[in-house]
């Protein structure tokens, strides 16, 4: 229990000191995000350290007990994964390489963790209404692969507000730990308070998160919900469920940007947090958000059974969000 105590105080309080030396620490590392006219309008030069912050207090975490043989393989593969997505998003904070890059990289990570890692790969897909549908195994490598690979990408792309990514990552280790017991109580205790530290000093514009803890926080909850749902945890509709504002959003920005003949991989305002921000008062775009997920979450919850239902209610949510945020601006007035 001492050891426990020692080893999570360790980890919050690495996090704590990281957020508070960000500013020098971006500096000397070469991440901080410069504001500019067309897409950025913080006020100042701000460290993108959130996710060097949550990736260190998981290696103090993790790091005494890595090398441990009674260690569970697919810890060790989880752990691995995560850090080679955190790596990625580090050389692209400071470097800014190719959105395509990117992707190849994270596809050949992910590939090689499934091939270590059997216990990822879905052997079907299991839904809330007691049906289930199997895959023979090359398909559900490939399947696998792609949702893990596009779940990150589109977490990345709803990292574009302050609050946000903190938000779901607590959200979604919530719903996990509820339904699944996929941490270690000690572990989830820790998480949560090192998320919490991010989300402070994330709403004070101290700190962004960067590509580096967007690629850390969904590659730690997809391996999570692969986990919990492979076990028979969770269905697969209450994941997509749980995960719908991101994948949502990318498909939505997706088909926006080649309808308008743009390149799907370049930056704009054009995703949802940008609509509903843009259109609205913050308080009533960040309630108006947040609704989209945390109702129909935990709806799922005490009622699995109506997943369906819950599911199709958001989707139609976030369609009403996207297509008039005006109308609401209008009733708030009203």
């Amino acid at each position: 229990m001492t050891a426990v105590i020692i080893q999570s105080a360790v980890a919050v309080g690495l996090t704590l000191l990281i957020l508070w030396l960000s500013h020098p620490l971006g500096l000397r590392l070469g991440v901080l995000d410069i504001p500019n006219k067309t897409r950025k309008f913080h006020a100042r030069p701000t460290p993108k350290m959130g996710g060097t912050a949550l990736a260190v207090a998981g290696l103090a975490c993790v790091c005494l007990h890595f090398f441990d043989v009674g260690m569970p393989m697919p810890v060790k593969v989880g752990v691995m994964l995560v850090a080679c997505h955190y790596i990625i998003g580090l050389v692209d904070d400071r470097s800014d390489i190719d959105a395509r890059l990117r992707l190849v990289l994270s596809a050949v990570v992910t590939s090689a963790a499934f091939w270590l890692d059997p216990t990822l790969i879905p052997a079907g897909l299991n839904f809330s209404w007691d049906m289930s549908i199997g895959m023979v195994p090359a398909f559900a490598f490939a399947a696998g692969v792609l949702v893990l690979v596009s779940f990150v990408f589109a977490v990345n792309l709803i990292d574009g507000r302050n609050g946000i990514l903190a938000g779901y990552a607590m959200l979604w280790l919530t719903l996990l730990q509820v339904t699944a017991e996929s941490l270690p109580l000690n572990l989830y205790i820790v998480a949560m308070l090192c998320c919490g530290a991010f989300l402070v000093a994330n709403l004070r514009g101290m700190v962004f998160a960067g590509d580096s803890g967007a690629y850390l926080v969904a590659c730690t909850i997809g391996i999570l919900g692969l986990h919990a749902h492979n076990d028979g945890a969770v269905s697969i509709d209450q994941l997509l469920l749980w995960f719908i504002v991101p994948v949502f959003d990318a498909g939505r920005v997706l088909a926006v940007r080649l309808r308008r003949g743009q390149s799907p991989f370049r930056g704009g305002r054009d995703h949802l947090h940008h609509v509903l921000w843009d259109h609205l008062p913050p308080r009533l775009a960040g309630a108006l958000y947040a609704s989209a997920t945390l109702v129909p979450a935990v709806l799922s919850v005490f009622a699995p059974g109506l997943t369906l239902l819950w599911l199709i209610m958001a989707a139609t949510w976030l369609l009403i969000l996207s297509a008039k945020p005006v109308f609401f601006g209008k009733l708030r007035a009203v």
